[in-house]
């Protein structure tokens, strides 16, 4: 029950580097003197295996990375549908939501804008090219039922994974079909706000004829809710403008169908395919637009795993698409205007891992992708526009005197339209086992391109340049106690330069009659510290509590003052999230708090004197308390409820919109 805690924590090299060490070195001795933690005592001692960080199975305490993993049971734990927020609970990571489920959300990772994180589910590239808002992936659609674990690591992945991927990777991996007959299971629920949510599977498992494992899986998830918009009375409205209702129509529907199987005992196939169709009432920052917005988006892929050489050579080979199809438009006007966008990803890619020795892997791969937009403004076409890009890499693992771990890695990126890059990535780790301590360091690059719709929707003033990233980190996890408590401390240092920025002013967009424009902006930095302190405070022959502290301190800005005079908006320089849970009458029942409280020092921001019109500053609260329980009644049988905003807070997450008031949520779940 509960995260798998993070063995990779790692603080970098910076300017101010004995400000940030003494940071990291008071921060340590505050966190150690709460009574704060994590994770039982199982999940504190396994060393469970991780595929992101390096594209091969590595033990999680051999990946010289910051990586945490989300596991399943914790998502269950927490009970809620908003992936988004399971997500902002670990360090480095800022949910930015305008409106909750349903509307737009993203993540940003240690300060970087969303489109430096991929997201994928599946291996499949989920950061959509005709995103119109900012390049990441947009969580608005994504019910956490199906999903098995989700791999995050923070810090530069490009030499891996190639553009999109310069400050961090989020990995969500869905659930496999059991492979013993029919199994299954189907949970509903009903709460505040008319909410109505619905998840069932069902899978087969066995032998063909010729002795061939093989299983076939599909999962159904649906969530529909009358509401809430997310906004209060303190929102910036202009003084004439029409006031949201609070009732906002939401619905979600996901199918998804997976099939396996294994022609021998050294050759894995799997094809996958799932739906998502999305349909909400959006708002404005300045009022109820009375906007509507349709998102259909469709998965599909096929990978081939073989190992050969008794298994020293391991090969995968896949092929995985994406499209998706966004309708906005505003319902109230005569004749209804309405924006389209289309967006479609499809890569090739080999894998090669050759494990020289128990010791010692290399890692060569080669990736074809193409990327497509497309919009329309009622009907009439403006861009349809493709992209391609090629990559190969190569990465080298080592193990020497079973305590010092190495990663090193390469990538060369050759983009159709811009020039062709090379990005590295290098990590190293050892273990004082006398002690239980773990350090760790490492540093990479990456390059970012803009999307097919930047260079092209807009009048832009100059040809749009790939963002070039430079990350460091360097960090130590200790472990005390008897493995019974873990505190991880990182610190980090990233730095992109020509920043691809969205701007309306005349005086930037000098080319474009509606004043609107991508630019590149001379650079943007993000500094900070991250630590988690975990512990099993109490452990009965039939009950057990467990605390979890994680806290970030970020400091992100813009070089350029034409774009942003103030710490980069919706970044709060200081995040503490903690949660404790009890677990009871030997493991069927459990009950979970989880508290968030950070600095509103964004909040203060304001446009550039520039502009003509301005917004207040929002002093809502700056914290919110979620609860859930669940009591397995009988076999196979479970009761579930949680209550969201307990104390009904007005925590924004960015400007004009807060997390979701006060409300009351129960089910009930049955597997087979």
């Amino acid at each position: 029950m509960g995260r798998v805690k993070a063995q990779g924590t790692i603080m970098t090299a910076k300017p101010n580097t004995r400000a940030m060490l003494r940071r990291a070195a008071s921060l340590s001795v505050a966190l150690v003197a709460l009574p704060v933690a994590i994770v039982h005592a199982e999940d504190v001692k396994l060393d469970p295996i991780v595929v992101t960080a390096t594209k091969t199975a590595t033990k999680l305490s051999e990946v010289p990375a910051s990586v945490t993993v989300i596991t399943a049971e914790e998502i269950e734990a927490q009970g809620s549908a908003n992936l988004g927020q399971i997500l902002a609970r670990t360090p480095g990571i800022t949910l930015v939501s305008s409106g909750g489920i349903g509307a737009y959300s993203n993540v940003r990772m240690r300060g970087m804008p969303a489109a430096h994180s991929l997201v994928m589910i599946d291996g499949v590239r989920m950061n959509d090219p005709a995103d119109s808002m900012n390049r990441g992936f947009i969580f608005d659609s994504v019910i956490p039922h199906n999903i098995e674990r989700i791999e995050i690591v923070r810090g530069p992945l490009a030499s891996l994974y190639g553009s999109a991927a310069s400050g961090g990777v989020i990995n969500i991996i869905t659930k496999k079909g059991a492979s013993d007959g029919f199994h299954g299971g189907i949970k509903g629920e009903y709460g505040s706000y008319a909410t109505r949510r619905l998840d069932g599977n069902l899978s087969y498992g066995g032998k063909l004829d010729n002795d061939m494992p093989f299983t076939l899986s599909y999962a159904h998830s649906e969530y529909i809710a009358n509401g809430p918009n997310i906004s209060d009375e303190d929102r910036a409205f202009h003084p004439a403008a029409k006031r949201p209702n609070e009732d906002d129509r939401r619905s979600i529907y996901n199918h998804s169908l997976d099939f396996r199987l294994s022609p021998t005992d050294d050759i894995d196939g799997r094809v996958f395919l799932s739906f998502n169709d999305l349909s909400a009432d959006v708002d404005g920052t300045a009022a109820d637009a009375e906007r509507n917005k349709d998102k259909r988006t469709t998965n599909f892929g096929t990978t081939w795993d073989t190992r050969l050489l008794d298994g020293r050579l391991e090969n995968k080979d896949s092929v995985l698409g994406m499209t998706t199809a966004n309708e906005l438009y505003y319902y109230s006007q005569n004749p209804r205007q309405a924006y389209a966008y289309r967006g479609g990803f499809l890569q090739f890619e080999h894998l090669s891992t050759y494990h020289l020795t128990d010791d010692h892997a290399i890692t060569g791969g080669v990736s074809y992708d193409r990327s497509r937009a497309e919009r329309n403004v009622n009907k009439l076409q403006t861009i349809d526009q493709t992209m391609s890009h090629g990559t190969g890499m190569l990465q080298l693992q080592s193990t020497f005197f079973d305590d010092l771990h190495v990663v090193a890695g390469v990538s060369y990126e050759s983009y159709g339209a811009f020039e062709n890059t090379f990005t590295y990535r290098g990590g190293v780790s050892y273990d004082i086992r006398e002690t239980g301590t773990t350090l760790r360091a490492g540093a990479g690059t990456g390059y970012l391109a803009p999307t097919v719709f930047q260079l092209t929707n807009y009048v832009n003033p100059t040809t749009l340049e790939p963002e070039k990233t430079t990350m460091f980190e360097a960090g130590f996890d200790q472990k005390l106690l008897g493995d019974r408590v873990n505190l991880g401390v990182t610190a980090f240092k990233n730095k992109a330069k020509d920043q691809i920025a969205y701007s309306d002013l005349a005086s930037v967009c000098t080319t474009a009659s509606d004043h609107k424009c991508y630019v590149n902006i001379d650079e943007m930095n993000s500094k900070g510290v991250e630590a988690e302190l975990g512990m099993l405070v109490y452990e009965g022959e039939t009950d057990s509590l467990d605390l979890h502290v994680g806290y970030t301190y970020t400091l992100a800005q813009f070089s350029d003052k034409t774009y942003s005079n103030h710490a980069y908006e919706n970044i709060s320089p200081h995040v503490v999230n903690v949660s404790a849970i009890y677990g009871f009458d030997s493991g069927k029942g459990s009950v979970r708090a989880d508290a968030t409280f950070k600095s509103r020092g964004w909040e203060k921001s304001h446009y550039d004197a520039t502009r003509t019109s301005s917004y207040p500053a929002y002093d809502g609260d700056g914290w919110y308390l979620n609860l859930a329980a669940q009591y397995e009644i009988m076999d196979n049988v479970t009761l579930y409820g949680r209550v969201e905003n307990l104390f009904d807070s007005e925590y924004y997450t960015t400007s004009g919109y807060t997390e979701a008031p006060f409300g009351v949520y129960a089910g009930i779940g049955y597997k087979f």
